[in-house]
Formats: structure tokens, sequence, C-alpha cells
């Protein structure tokens, strides 16, 4: 979560450096954040409000995803 909540910072920082590397490093910090977490975690049948909140989490880690690819000029899929 807290990666995800510094999106918008790493946007900033990319823009007023020029620097688009920003963004790539976020991304691969982001997925790879994200993989630990997935594997670590089940998301479809924990139960209850923590299965919510970990369906809203991977929600916002591709919305997240998604908005950096399309920043790098890369098209996002959607299955793999």
């Amino acid at each position: 979560m807290k990666k995800i909540a510094f999106f918008p910072e790493a946007v900033t920082y990319a823009y007023n450096r020029l620097s688009p590397s920003v963004i790539a490093n976020y991304a691969f910090d982001l997925a790879q954040l994200f993989n630990e977490f997935y594997h670590a975690n089940q998301v479809i049948g924990s139960g209850g409000a923590v299965e919510k909140f970990r369906v809203n989490l991977v929600g916002a880690f591709r919305s997240v995803m998604r908005c950096c690819l399309g920043l790098m000029g890369i098209e996002a899929i959607e299955e793999m």
C-alpha cells in the first residue's frame, strides 16, 4: 500500500527531473513487492473483509501499473 500511495510523488519527481527512468524503477519495485505479496497471501478465498481488502489492493496495483506502463509508452496486456 505504501508503494502504491507513493505513485503521485514518483510521477512528480520524474517530471521535475525529466527522468523517465524514475517511473521505470518505480514500476519494477512495485512489481517485485506485489509479487511477494501475491505469493505470500491468498486473495480469493481469504474470506470476508480480508478478501475484499486484498481484491481492492490487487485492483489498485493493476491501475497504478497500467499508468506506469502508459507513461513509458508500453501497452498493458489484459491477461498473461
